[in-house]
């Protein structure tokens, strides 16, 4: 929670600082999630359409919005994944003032990058990892030991869209900060929070449980599993060329 208010704190004089007031804007939020975003734009005056394809996720957002006592016509949710909806079909191509996405895999393309642009009539902004990096002993180690080799480096970096939108010809505007926290979990918790990860690369066979059950074992102190992370995040504003 904390460094959700943090972030949105940033974004917010972000965007004061860039001259954006988002009173009657129209906004489209990609990846909504539950919707921490959404609900701080319409308290700024804004009109938010929210991007959110899961549905258990679209319904922890629909009773947050009724708990925040925002007007149901200042927040309109649409139950589709970026990467599928159809801005032409669905009449949605520049009907926005911000296209914003934050930390969304879906948007890390130049295709992606575009169709943000065909969407919006005035600005986007994008929150992503930048320059550092994400620290998880036990994903390294334990890849480590299943793989017999070293965890793959994150390859993505906000440095990318940056690069390609400069070279487009867009005036752009970036910031970057760095987030640190320590993560406590207790052991069914841990065990399955590495089987989560580990399921995407491998069939989670009862011996590779075993790896991870061992692992955690080993580093548990007391009844819980605890890890520190680090990572430098980035928001990438940028104007379309005619403005």
């Amino acid at each position: 929670k904390d460094r959700m208010k943090n972030r949105l704190r940033r974004t917010m004089h972000f965007l004061t600082a860039a001259g954006i007031n988002l009173k009657g804007l129209k906004v489209l939020d990609i990846g909504a999630g539950m919707g921490d975003f959404s609900i701080a734009f319409t308290t700024q005056g804004a009109t938010v359409t929210a991007l959110e394809p899961a549905i258990k996720i679209v319904n922890r957002l629909e009773k947050r919005i009724l708990n925040a006592g925002v007007a149901p016509q200042k927040i309109q949710i649409l139950k589709q994944p970026w990467e599928e909806i159809d801005l032409v079909k669905t009449g949605l191509a520049k009907q926005f003032d911000l296209v914003f996405a934050s930390l969304n895999p879906g948007v890390r393309t130049p295709a992606a990058l575009e169709k943000m642009i065909e969407a919006s009539r005035r600005w986007c902004l994008l929150c992503d990892v930048a320059a550092g990096k994400q620290t998880s002993p036990g994903k390294t180690e334990l890849w480590s030991r299943l793989f017999e080799e070293a965890l793959p480096a994150r390859q993505y970096n906000i440095i990318y869209p940056l690069n390609y939108l400069y070279t487009g010809g867009y005036a752009t505007t970036l910031q970057t900060w760095s987030e640190s926290w320590e993560e406590k979990r207790s052991r069914p918790e841990a065990v399955q929070y590495f089987l989560d990860f580990l399921s995407l690369y491998l069939e989670p066979t009862s011996s590779v449980i075993n790896v991870i059950s061992k692992y955690v074992d080993q580093n548990c102190q007391g009844n819980f599993y605890e890890e520190s992370y680090q990572v430098r995040l980035g928001l990438l504003l940028w104007n379309l060329p005619d403005l």
